[in-house]
């Protein structure tokens, strides 16, 4: 049986077939437009720094005329600007590029879950959670030490986060490394915490939260170093504009200032909350009403009650146990049944400690599978508000600090009103209509960090003379240089489509921040491609005299001028990529060890405090503190139980 459509079609095939079309066009124009042009509250863009002065389509750009849209931007920013796009949400860039300096808008797709250890209630007011359960269970399921390693404990270190909070409740370092003992209230609460029972509230979101920030660099870091600068800034200024001098350095946990004025301060804005990094990646939660649901809530037992090991036994003078005026055990004072009830409890111990180096190993996995990115957070790149190309910072990564002398208020005052507006917009964030520039820098680091570095071990070996290692050396570029440069355009040109290859926009430039990055990017490219192609040109002689039996009596001296571009090269970009690595595959079990800063595998890593955990770590006299050491180690579960012991 034929439809009414197919019939009336056959009827008046013309007229139906032209309203169709019609109908076609409109539904396609509309489309081309949402894709194109579609902004609510549009963000304001001045055209006229730089370049052309007006907007190009992708149809108007092309590898003649690109170069003509390039904003001003000096080598330095650029490399900063690139950086701040690759390592966003990268586990192991974040922790060895530690102090970030940029807001990058984000959005947590709906049906994304989230994770939050601690009591079986959903919090009313803002709160952290973590990507990863494991992450959650770990920070909130601290046990108590039992036996001997149990004598003169106080309170439990470890950091915070979504388990129970941030700043290392219970009992973490200040920024300024000091410690700052809980007051009366939290040391109650602590007590309670080791008391009840844990839940394990997952959360998930309902609908796309499309207004959160991203804090680039280690941003859940402990430390006066310049990691939480972001948050502190953006709190400073909320807290001058409403008259707030609460004295953040009398508080046990300043974090949560910063997240309450925040939080606040973004509600009319519909913020939905911000996302750091620690061992893995959690997120505040501003409004958990607003965009969530509370799908499971699981009592998790302690690993005592797991096993199904008595109460632990408290040794104190209260109830008999000889504890001298330092707090360690008189071991010669001990009774006969105290001798053999602390056996046992050393050995209900040491068992306990090695799961909780089992749940710290797991932990770790799960934040180590995130250097490659946390993929369930989608990045905005149209909207990143930054520090770079805006005032004086430093060119290395490490040094830089939005809070110092260097920086007058007004420009941190420019960057929360620049919060303000990108946060404005009714439609709220859209990775979609954003170029995924996170993706374009993974293509140009995958092809050039493998050549660069090939190239540069091969020269300066001792394989062979100048002129063979010159020869081995061509084999990693010649095929890309030869790709490119077509005996038919001049050397400028062939280089230039190279860039333009490399550096090409998805959708159309927008806003100021698209036309940062990608001018960021271009300039990158090209120093990467000049450099190539220098390499190219220089090495050929000598390649060429190599092949005809003919020595060249400058050889090394040719070899160590080329060597000597690459190098400048490298320090120039600063690519994790480049520099950090394990000299060896670690193993089904193992990982590649990148240190994260405050709470660890191996103790608390302070980046400003010399003595605390080193493992992976070496001292930098340049800037007072910490960095992360590019020859890296691997670990695995044995690495973390010896280190407990």
């Amino acid at each position: 049986m034929e439809s009414r459509f197919v019939s009336n079609l056959k009827k008046s095939p013309h007229g139906l077939l032209s309203k169709v079309l019609i109908v076609g066009i409109l539904v396609n124009a509309w489309y081309f437009y949402y894709l194109t042009f579609n902004t609510s509250n549009p963000i304001r863009v001045n055209w006229g720094f730089g370049g052309s002065g007006k907007a190009p389509s992708l149809s108007e750009l092309n590898a003649s005329n690109f170069r003509d849209y390039v904003r001003p931007l000096e080598m330095g920013n650029s490399s900063a600007i690139f950086n701040t796009v690759n390592d966003a949400l990268k586990q192991r860039n974040s922790d060895i590029h530690s102090v970030g300096v940029s807001f990058i808008p984000a959005v947590i797709p709906q049906g994304t879950l989230l994770y939050h250890a601690g009591v079986a209630e959903i919090p009313d007011g803002f709160e952290w959670v973590a990507f990863d359960y494991e992450f959650s269970l770990n920070f909130g399921t601290r046990g108590r030490s039992r036996g001997r390693n149990s004598v003169g404990r106080g309170r439990f270190p470890g950091p915070g986060g979504p388990g129970s909070g941030p700043g290392g409740k219970p009992g973490a370092d200040s920024p300024d490394g000091d410690k700052k003992e809980p007051s009366s209230g939290e040391q109650k609460e602590q007590k309670q915490n080791f008391e009840r029972r844990t839940s394990m509230l997952t959360f998930q979101a309902t609908r796309d939260l499309n207004k959160v920030i991203y804090f680039d660099g280690g941003s859940a870091a402990k430390s006066s170093s310049g990691e939480l600068d972001t948050q502190q800034l953006w709190s400073n200024v909320i807290g001058k504009q409403l008259g707030d001098n609460t004295n953040e350095t009398d508080m046990h946990m300043p974090e949560r200032l910063y997240a309450s004025r925040i939080c606040e301060w973004g509600k009319p804005l519909g913020l939905d909350g911000f996302i750091r990094v620690e061992m893995a990646f959690e997120m505040v939660i501003c409004d958990f009403s607003n965009g969530l649901e509370l799908v499971s809530n699981t009592t998790i037992l302690s690993n005592d009650d797991f096993v199904g090991l008595p109460a632990p036994v408290s040794l104190t003078k209260e109830n008999g146990w000889p504890i001298g005026d330092d707090g360690k055990l008189i071991e010669d004072q001990l009774t006969e049944e105290q001798k053999q009830i602390l056996e046992k409890e050393d050995i209900y111990g040491s068992y306990l400690s090695e799961l909780s180096a089992g749940s710290v190993y797991d932990h770790s996995k799960a934040a180590q599978f995130r250097d490659e990115g946390e993929r369930r957070a989608r990045l905005d790149f149209r909207y990143m508000v930054t520090g770079i190309n805006r005032t004086w910072l430093h060119p290395d990564p490490n040094g830089r600090r939005l809070i110092s002398d260097a920086v007058p208020e007004t420009v941190h005052e420019e960057l929360v009103a620049d919060l303000k507006t990108v946060l404005s917009s009714d439609a709220g964030f859209d990775h979609q209509l954003s170029t995924d520039w996170q993706n374009v820098a993974r293509e140009i680091t995958a092809k050039f960090s493998p050549m660069l570095l090939s190239i540069y071990d091969t020269l300066r070996s001792n394989e062979g003379t100048a002129q063979e290692r010159a020869r081995k050396a061509s084999l990693y570029y010649t095929n890309f240089v030869r790709r490119f440069q077509d005996t038919n355009q001049s050397f400028k040109k062939s280089k230039d489509f190279a860039v333009y290859q490399y550096a090409t926009p998805m959708v159309p430039l927008r806003t100021d921040a698209d036309f940062l990055i990608w001018s960021a990017f271009v300039n990158v490219v090209s120093e990467v491609i000049d450099t190539v192609f220098d390499v190219s040109e220089t090495l050929n002689p000598l390649i060429k005299s190599q092949l005809d039996g003919v020595e060249l009596s400058d050889s090394d001296n040719v070899i160590s001028n080329v060597l000597i571009s690459i190098e400048n090269l490298m320090s120039t970009l600063k690519w994790v990529e480049l520099n950090y690595r394990c000299a060896e595959s670690c193993g089904y079990d193992g990982f590649c060890y990148t240190p994260s800063w405050g709470p660890s595998p191996f103790g608390w890593n302070n980046p400003d405090v010399q003595g605390s955990s080193t493992i992976g770590l070496k001292w930098k006299d340049d800037f007072n503190r910490y960095v992360i050491d590019e020859n890296q180690q691997c670990v695995n579960l044995n690495t973390i139980i010896n280190n407990k012991h």
